[in-house]
């Protein structure tokens, strides 16, 4: 069968760290045959035979411990779907196998589904399908280095104001853009401006401008709420983005704000104006 993939800026370590998975009897990219536990129900339609199997290898085992292997070994585990039917005629099956993968961070999970469903049988369609596809991207993109984060504010990029008790840093208005937002697309991702405004106690403001790799499996909105949660100081924190949509505020005492999906989501980042010493804070 023909197969095109799209082909990612992705090191040449993958096949590597792929192969190194081998040493480990519960860490793989592929998945695990049918066994003799798995639920088999059969019935018969005139002359035509129909299975179904259904295998559960994610939630029947303890994933803590597989998790954490996964991770020292320079892997994210996630949970992967692969559902396998075949018509050969008088028989016609159905193979649904749920279990977990290892992806290396050095590798594209959607590739090695790809891969996997170029696999099967002439008489057979098979697909892979996981909702955790952003968790394994976004390791891939910081073992990359992509920007997934605010920096922490540095005199060099930030101008305190402080009749008026705040600081604004620009890490977006910045040399490299270009190479940075290059960088990003061929990861698979999409570069955004996004603003973090964290104020502490009633005066103090700080405002960050700054790039964020965005992977394209992840739900924009969801992904900025998340920078709003990994925040650990004792302040209110809002992250904003035009290219995406505004997050709502939330202290450190909450989980993670709900976020609806964003109707849509430029390709490409806003330009912004360089920040000048009078500006209070970015527009956001």
């Amino acid at each position: 069968c023909d197969l095109i993939l799209q082909r990612y800026d992705v090191p040449e370590k993958c096949p590597v760290d792929i192969q190194k998975l081998t040493a480990f009897d519960d860490l793989s990219v592929t998945f695990p045959p049918v066994s003799k536990d798995c639920p088999f129900i059969k019935s018969t339609v005139g002359n035509v035979l129909t299975t179904k199997t259904s295998c559960e290898f994610y939630d029947s085992i303890d994933t803590a411990p597989v998790m954490e292997r996964c991770s020292a070994n320079g892997g994210t585990l996630i949970s992967a779907t692969s559902t396998q039917n075949c018509d050969f005629g008088a028989v016609v099956t159905e193979i649904e196998i749920t279990a977990p993968l290892c992806i290396p961070n050095t590798c594209v999970a959607s590739e090695i589904f790809a891969l996997e469903e170029a696999g099967t049988f002439a008489q057979c369609t098979l697909t892979v399908k996981s909702d955790y596809i952003c968790a394994a991207d976004t390791a891939r993109f910081a073992n990359s280095e992509l920007p997934l984060k605010f920096p922490f504010p540095v005199e060099s990029h930030c101008i305190q104001t402080p009749t008026l008790s705040t600081t604004d840093c620009d890490f977006y208005n910045v040399d490299g853009l270009s190479d940075l937002m290059n960088k990003c697309t061929a990861a698979g991702g999409t570069l955004i401006s996004a603003s973090k405004e964290t104020t502490c106690g009633t005066s103090s403001i700080v405002t960050s401008l700054a790039p964020l790799c965005i992977p394209d499996s992840c739900d924009p909105n969801e992904f900025l709420a998340q920078k709003v949660a990994e925040d650990i100081s004792d302040c209110d924190v809002t992250v904003t983005s035009r290219d995406v949509t505004s997050s709502p505020s939330s202290s450190p005492t909450t989980s993670a704000p709900t976020v609806s999906v964003a109707p849509t989501t430029s390709t490409s980042p806003t330009s912004y104006p360089t920040s000048s010493p009078t500006t209070a804070s970015p527009t956001s």
